[in-house]
């Protein structure tokens, strides 16, 4: 079984990643730093010229190792993989959980490692999961008016 992280979740498209860090909102659990940026999809369609691309998931994700936290290129490529990894493994839920805001095509998710030092898989793992906890309540906050329209007035 191939247990890698799919090409469609990965996210390689320039225009994706400029949106997601010009209109991005963060959330932070240090020592990780998410950005995230819910695309509708008319939103997507206008983001490429004649049509969408095939092979962009419902979740993209780009992981960041920026080297003026980490210096030496082995501790930046350790922790990239370790995020990655963590990512990984946690991606079927958010994958879940925006199957039921039906609103968003895709949801674009920046990780940046922001510790001067290697942190435990495990630490990650549980920073991941509070931050994409509160990911997930923020997407439904946001995108429930979207699926039930403006709460009607009981008067």
């Amino acid at each position: 079984m191939n247990e890698k992280l799919p090409k469609s979740a990965r996210l390689h498209h320039r225009s994706l990643q400029e949106r997601l860090f010009a209109e991005g909102e963060k959330l932070h659990d240090f020592p990780v730093k998410l950005i995230w940026h819910a695309l509708t999809a008319e939103e997507l369609e206008a983001n490429f010229r004649s049509r969408v691309p095939e092979g962009i998931g419902p979740v993209q994700v780009l992981v960041s190792v920026p080297k003026k936290k980490r210096r030496k290129a082995v501790d930046r490529v350790l922790m990239r993989r370790r995020l990655r990894e963590v990512f990984r493994h946690k991606r079927p839920a958010v994958v879940a959980m925006l199957a039921g805001v039906p609103a968003v095509r895709t949801l674009s998710i920046g990780l940046i490692y922001m510790k001067e030092a290697n942190a435990k898989t495990a630490e990650l793992d549980r920073k991941l999961e509070n931050l994409l906890r509160k990911l997930a309540e923020k997407v439904k906050e946001r995108y429930e008016e979207d699926c039930h329209g403006p709460a009607a007035d009981p008067d």
